[in-house]
C-alpha cells in the first residue's frame, strides 16, 4: 500500500474564471458619444431638479436613471466601473447587456462626466464602449400597468402599491420617517 500524496496547505483565495465581456467593441466616434452622453447626464440631472424640488418638503429623492448597454458585460466588473464613477446599480439586466437601472451616489454626477471627457479624448474608459445611453427612467414607466389603464380621477381615494427602490437602512427610515424638517414619504401618502 503506498502513501497518500501529502499536499501542502494553501491559505491564499483562488481567482475564479470570468465568464463573457472580458473585451469590448470599440466604438468609432467616442467624441460624439461622449458629448451625446453628457448632455443625457444634463438632461437626467435637470429633470431630477425638478423632482427635487417638487419633493423637498417632504424628502430628498435619489437621482435615479438607466443606461443602456449594447453588448454582454461581465456584471460585476461592469458595477465596480460604475461605481468608480459615483454610480450604484440597483438592477442589472437579467441578460448583462438592454437596461440597467442606476442610482447616483453623486447628485452631480461630475466624475462620470469627467470619465466620459477622457473616454471622448483618448482611448481610458473602454467599459463605456458598452454603454449606448444614459436615459432618464420616464414618469410613464414608474406607473404600473393597473394604474395606466385606469387612472384615478380627480379626488378619487384609492388604495395603490408603492414599490420602494431598496436603499440601505439609514437612508430608507430617513426617506420613510422623514428628518430634521422634513416629514418624510409616509406624511406625502397620508396627506
Amino acid at each position: 500500500m503506498s502513501e497518500h500524496l501529502r499536499l501542502p496547505f494553501y491559505e491564499k483565495e483562488f481567482e475564479r474564471k470570468r465568464q463573457g465581456g472580458g473585451g469590448f467593441k470599440p466604438r468609432e466616434n467616442r467624441q460624439q458619444f461622449s458629448e451625446i452622453q453628457i448632455y443625457n447626464l444634463a438632461e437626467i440631472k435637470k429633470d431630477f431638479n425638478k423632482d427635487k424640488s417638487k419633493f423637498k418638503q417632504f424628502f430628498d429623492p435619489n437621482l435615479i436613471f438607466k443606461i443602456k448597454l449594447n453588448q454582454t458585460v461581465h456584471e460585476e466588473d461592469f458595477t465596480k466601473f460604475l461605481e468608480r464613477n459615483g454610480i450604484k446599480v440597483i438592477s442589472p439586466s437579467p441578460e448583462s447587456k438592454g437596461y440597467w437601472i442606476f442610482l447616483a451616489e453623486d447628485e452631480s454626477l461630475e466624475e462620470a462626466e469627467h470619465r466620459l471627457r477622457e473616454y471622448g479624448k483618448r482611448e481610458k474608459y473602454k467599459q463605456f464602449d458598452a454603454i449606448d445611453s444614459f436615459d432618464p427612467i420616464p414618469p410613464e414607466d414608474k406607473i404600473g400597468e393597473q394604474l395606466k389603464n385606469k387612472p384615478l380621477q380627480e379626488a378619487e381615494e384609492a388604495y395603490l402599491d408603492i414599490e420602494i427602490w431598496r436603499m440601505e437602512d439609514g437612508k430608507l427610515k430617513k426617506f420613510l420617517d422623514g428628518e430634521e424638517n422634513k416629514p418624510g414619504f409616509k406624511k406625502i401618502y397620508r396627506e
